[in-house]
Order: C-alpha cells, then structure tokens, then sequence
C-alpha cells in the first residue's frame, strides 16, 4: 500500500497534466477559477487557507508558515509574505477573490494544518479575519499528522493528505 505521500505525488502529477494546477508555495498564495486546481504541500505547524467562491467557482489559497520560523532564522520578509502571516492572510485572499468578480456572501472558507506541539498562533487568527468578514467556516482540520492538500474548484472541497491516513475530502 503506498504512503499518503506517495498517492499525493502521483495525483499532483496526472493534475498537472490534465489542468492547470497552481502551488500555494511557503508563505505564498494563488488564485484559480475552474477547471483550475489549488494545491500545497508540506503543512507541519504551517496552516492552509482555502477560499471558495461557489458561484463564481473561484478560489483562493494561502500556505501560512510560521512566523516564529522568520525571526528565528533572522530572515526578512517582503511585504508579499508578511502579507501571509496570519492576520492579514484573510484580507489577501478575499482580495484575490473579489478583485476577479466574487462577492463576500458567495465565499466560504477550509483550514487545514497545524500539527504537532506547536503553538497554534495561526487559527484563531484567521478565524478572526473570517469573522470580520462574515466568512462561514465549513470544513476545518487542525492537528494530526503532517499534510498535502489539492482543492478542487469545482465544488471547492479540499483532499486532504494526511500521513498514515487515507485520503480524505473537507
């Protein structure tokens, strides 16, 4: 039986050849609209942030990496990245969304990662930037092992890879 990295792997691979896939890297963020599909990799103590506009059958997503990591490395961040920094990750990405036609009441929101003893700083930060904007949180998967995810925008669920686990769908 292959490892739940392994079956990522090989579905990103026929992804890319089928559609155009677009990798939220580390401390970035993408925009797509369908037959687009949204993917990252790498979620340890690092949080996804999954915007879905159902009408529009548009997305947006953020890989949230640490801010501790920064300064602990003693690297600066551009303004890009410190944009995907937890608080503002949420304007960011409505930003993506509405500048391409969406309206808030359309979009929904998915959060995935954040593993292990770490602090889980990020969360509730986008939880609160969710509420500012009176965005529904519909499919939420914190802690756990380590993660993949690849979200689908055409109906916006997102297939989690989760290690030591089956895939599964948020």
């Amino acid at each position: 039986m292959s490892s739940a990295w392994d079956e990522y792997i090989c579905r990103i691979e026929w992804i890319k050849r089928e559609v155009n896939a677009k990798d939220a890297d580390m401390e970035a963020s993408v925009f797509g609209a369908y037959p687009d599909v949204l993917y990252t990799y790498g979620l340890g103590p690092c949080l996804a942030v999954a915007l879905y506009d159902s009408k529009k059958r548009q997305g947006a997503l953020a890989h949230v990496a640490l801010t501790s990591i920064s300064r602990f490395m003693e690297i600066e961040l551009s303004e890009e990245q410190l944009a995907h920094t937890g608080e503002r990750v949420v304007d960011t990405l409505v930003g993506k969304l509405v500048n391409n036609g969406s309206e808030i009441r359309e979009i929904e929101a998915r959060i995935v990662g954040e593993i292990g003893p770490y602090d889980r700083t990020h969360s509730p930060k986008i939880k609160r930037g969710l509420e500012k904007w009176n965005i529904p949180l519909v499919g939420e998967r914190i802690g756990g092992e380590a993660k993949s995810i690849i979200m689908y925008l055409d109906n916006g669920e997102i297939e989690v890879f989760e290690l030591g686990k089956k895939p599964y769908f948020i």
